[in-house]
């Protein structure tokens, strides 16, 4: 987890393949649709947009991240208990601190 200002996000890398960075899901702490995806420079120069929804000028609106995110998985519902499962660790670890 990094925090920006006073805001704590969760970050994940992401990656095609098993080592080409390709950019960084972000997800702010106690929220669970605001995500937002930047694009490592390289990729951007190299590389090609992961959806047209998702296109390097960092403009993607969260709910095409959301939707992109939900078709990569089988069910619905495993989304959602992903991200709930996350939120939930992360606010006990806040919490602990």
């Amino acid at each position: 987890m990094k925090t920006v200002g006073m805001s704590k996000l969760q970050q994940l890398d992401v990656f095609i393949g098993t080592n080409t960075k390709i950019g960084r899901l972000i997800l702010p702490v106690g929220t669970e649709t605001e995500f937002s995806f930047i694009y490592e420079d390289e990729w951007k120069h190299t590389g090609f947009p992961i959806s047209p929804h998702i296109p390097f000028d960092d403009r993607a609106s969260p709910r095409s991240i959301e939707n992109y995110l939900r078709n990569l998985l089988p069910e619905k519902k495993a989304f959602e208990e992903m991200i709930q499962n996350t939120t939930r660790y992360l606010n006990s670890l806040i919490k602990k601190c």
